[in-house]
């Protein structure tokens, strides 16, 4: 088989290798400059080869943005329940974010969840992360019992927010990592045992 360009088509596995070539035009231009004929020329392959795996651009961008929430979500496990390990999980997301702002944007943007059911799973996946490593924490003792979603909706929301001042550079990069420090001690004060 060969591509519309006259070159041969060499990818073992297509799928992979069209979200390999968006995820870079992401980073390079952001996901609203993304076209299917871009990710064909970047990842060789013919203009019709990406609608073998994605009915349209929205189908691709939710794989682009599935991909990422599995390696923020392996990324994000933590490995004792210490509030240590909660800090550990909040840092992850917002390293991950530093080094991906583009494909942060498009994960946490307006994808239609409900017609992608493999992003919403896979976004479901990281919210139970933390779902576990809080529990954890709570059972072990080492921060108070609370209801988790009343937590973990307040930890989004501190995160989701520092994370994003941060991305669109209301603060600094080389400040984040303190400015996260600075929010996480304010938020400990509420999560300690009395």
């Amino acid at each position: 088989m060969s591509t519309s360009a006259g070159k041969p088509y060499h990818h073992g596995d297509l799928r992979r290798a069209l979200i390999t070539a968006a995820r870079e035009l992401v980073r390079e231009t952001g996901p609203a400059k993304l076209t299917l004929r871009g990710v064909a020329a970047r990842a060789e392959v013919s203009p019709a080869a990406p609608y073998r795996h994605f009915a349209d651009r929205d189908a691709l961008l939710a794989g682009v943005a599935e991909q990422g929430f599995v390696e923020l979500a392996e990324a994000m496990t933590p490995n004792e329940p210490s509030l240590d390990a909660l800090h550990q999980v909040g840092a992850a997301y917002l390293e991950f974010a530093l080094r991906e702002p583009q494909l942060y944007r498009l994960m946490f943007g307006p994808v239609d969840r409900t017609a992608h059911p493999g992003l919403a799973a896979a976004e479901s996946g990281l919210t139970e992360i933390f779902r576990e490593a809080l529990r954890n924490a709570q059972i072990a003792g080492v921060v108070q019992p609370q209801d988790p979603e009343d937590v973990m909706l307040t930890m989004r929301c501190v995160m989701h927010g520092l994370t994003s001042l941060v991305v669109d550079g209301q603060i600094a990069a080389e400040q984040a990592a303190d400015a996260a420090r600075r929010v996480m001690s304010v938020v400990d004060r509420g999560l300690l045992p009395r």
